[in-house]
């Protein structure tokens, strides 16, 4: 049953439609948002939902509206280093729903919530953690339900989500800094060079053009080397018990200008681009982030330093673009992103690795199906990319190991045996924001690769596995690309049949294997004729008719190869050939001959194994 909590008391829903079965619940909790990132003005809004077997006692019930920072610092290696944190809550509200001892009823109960509009307090979401010092901005809702007892565990659900503030917006206003030098007169240790940097506004917004006026004069009898206008953010970082501070620059943009003659005055327009994946600036106790325009002038020779103007970021700030992002999905055609705004959304239960995640048709593939399904890519903002290419890949390795510890051969072979390339996107392009669904359909499978297939029982191990591998693709050389691999399972394979040929030793003993069709068909039953003739004075032992299947392994850089025999194999692929590693199943007829020196009969019928 479902209820729905009220200031009146529970409710039931009869009519409700209970859809959470495949959610996956915390500590009894779910919480649902009604967006995948909030803007400044916009109240957090969603429903918090409670999952009991049995009426559940508590004493309060408690969510909360959190912003938590976080900065690290390590300094010194080894036993000497000293790490450096600050924590903080830059922002919290908490709404009560039950403030005394009740009962919740049994079944799903569904709390709306409704949180105030955000203002411009805490930090947008940002992670910057592959640098010393690191900081982190993260928002979540907190949930905590309190029961009785002082051994009776409380119940905690946390639900992290984006959020996007603007930066403080000044009036429009045009801003100029410049660098007078010290004496107009050039010496040996002096090169006399002015510079000036003019913005209109003092309100930039992602994704949009900026233009800079720039005024050098250079008073000098050299030429000046090339200047640059760069816009960069700036990252604060405090910490807890100790007043250090640790700043890292970032360069977003830059551009190159000309190289200016001796004697000469330059003056120039220069624009670029902001980019569109920004937080905006903002100020809290352990970090602050901040952004500046900058204009370097270089003079020549190793003992004059820069000339450097930069903007105040007091003065500069950068407010968000007016684009509302909703919870949306969009599909892609050859025509363009479609909208689909009457579809309701359901990919917020699934995990999503970089923004990604493939639904297929099917668990397995057979030779002949086609590997179709989508990519659903999820984007907390238009998210700006070079390419997108989807791939279909088969890859086996092979390894061996030889000798003992101390002299230890290792061998390693590793190939693509089958791979097929789609590419969604090949030019530049944004990405809307929310949920993009792009439905993919690669040619049908053929007799190529491996099925999918592992063996790691001895020290001759193979492996062949199938995946789809996403790359989406970012202008940036500092810029990470986004990766997914999605693994699922196929069979495939060629026919390697040979011709049956029965074989007998000197020993007066013949043997003969005869079967009616050298393909065999998984799970169904096979009859195999055997002839073993005697013409010996001594009595045979038993014989034995047994399916063995033979891997052929191969490797890198070496012509050694590798041969495993497996008695009873129980998972069945069907046979291949790629290049470092061969599967085939053989029948063999073994008869055994009495005394210690002599070897047994061994009769072998190389088959082929399908579906």
């Amino acid at each position: 049953m479902v209820s729905r909590w009220t200031a009146d008391g529970f409710e039931p829903l009869l009519d409700e439609d209970v859809s959470y079965k495949d959610v996956k619940f915390q500590d009894h909790m779910h919480v649902f948002l009604d967006k995948l990132v909030y803007l400044t003005g916009e109240s957090v809004t969603g429903r918090l939902v409670v999952k009991n077997e049995h009426p559940l006692h508590c004493l309060s019930l408690v969510i909360s509206l959190e912003n938590k920072i976080h900065t690290h610092y390590t300094e010194g290696s080894g036993e000497n280093t000293t790490h450096y944190n600050g924590r903080e809550k830059a922002y919290k509200h908490s709404i009560t729903l039950h403030s005394t001892e009740c009962n919740l009823p049994t079944g799903y109960i569904v709390y709306p919530f409704t949180f105030p509009p955000l203002e411009r307090q805490g930090m947008s979401t940002f992670e910057h953690l592959r640098s010393n010092p690191s900081l982190r901005s993260y928002w979540r809702i907190k949930t905590v339900i309190e029961r009785p007892g002082a051994l009776t565990k409380n119940l905690r659900h946390r639900q992290h989500f984006s959020v996007c503030l603007d930066g403080t917006v000044v009036a429009s206003k045009p801003i100029s800094k410049e660098h007078l030098t010290k004496s107009p007169k050039p010496s040996w240790n002096h090169i006399p060079v002015c510079a000036k940097l003019n913005i209109e506004e003092n309100t930039l917004k992602m994704g949009s053009e900026v233009k800079v006026e720039v005024v050098i004069d250079n008073s000098s009898d050299k030429k000046l080397d090339h200047y640059t206008v760069s816009f960069e953010r700036i990252l604060l970082h405090r910490f807890s018990g100790t007043k250090m501070q640790r700043v890292v620059c970032q360069n977003l943009v830059e551009v190159r200008g000309e190289k200016i003659d001796k004697c000469s005055a330059v003056q120039r327009t220069v624009s670029f681009m902001v980019p569109t994946e920004l937080v905006a600036a903002c100020e809290t106790k352990y970090a602050d982030i901040k952004y500046v325009v900058r204009l370097t002038v270089k003079k020549p020779g190793l003992f004059h330093g820069p000339v450097v103007v930069p903007l105040d970021p007091q003065e500069v700030c950068l407010h968000l673009s007016d684009n509302n992002i909703r919870n949306m999905i969009s599909r892609w055609t050859v025509d363009g992103f479609q909208t689909l705004s009457n579809r309701k959304s359901n990919y917020g239960k699934y995990k999503f690795q970089d923004h990604m995640h493939i639904f297929l048709d099917k668990l397995a593939y057979h030779t002949g199906d086609s590997v179709t399904g989508r990519l659903v890519v999820k984007n907390e903002r238009p998210l700006h990319c070079t390419s997108l290419v989807m791939s279909l890949e088969n890859k086996i390795h092979t390894h061996s190991t030889e000798g003992s510890e101390g002299d230890k051969k290792k061998y390693d072979g590793r190939e693509k045996a089958h791979r097929h390339s789609i590419t969604m996107h090949s030019a530049e392009c944004d990405l809307p924001a929310g949920y993009v669904v792009y439905p993919f359909a690669f040619p049908p499978l053929e007799h190529q690769g491996m099925s999918t297939f592992e063996n790691r029982s001895s020290r001759h191990s193979l492996r062949s596995y199938w995946r789809i591998k996403t790359v989406i693709s970012r202008p940036g050389t500092l810029t990470k690309n986004l990766r997914y691999r999605r693994y699922f399972s196929a069979i495939s394979g060629e026919h390697l049949t040979k011709s049956p040929t029965p074989t007998w030793n000197h020993i007066p003993v013949c043997a003969k294997l005869n079967i009616a069709k050298s393909t065999i068909k998984m799970g169904s039953r096979v009859k195999v004729e055997v002839v073993i003739d005697n013409s010996s004075d001594k009595k045979l032992d038993y014989y034995t008719v047994s399916l063995e299947r033979v891997l052929v392994l191969r490797f890198s850089d070496t012509k050694t190869e590798k041969i495993v025999c497996q008695k009873v194999p129980t998972d069945m692929v069907c046979a291949s050939k790629t290049t470092f590693a061969d599967l085939h199943y053989v029948i063999y007829l073994t008869v055994e001959k009495p005394g210690l020196f002599h070897g047994p009969v061994i009769v072998s019928l190389p088959v082929n194994i399908t579906r």
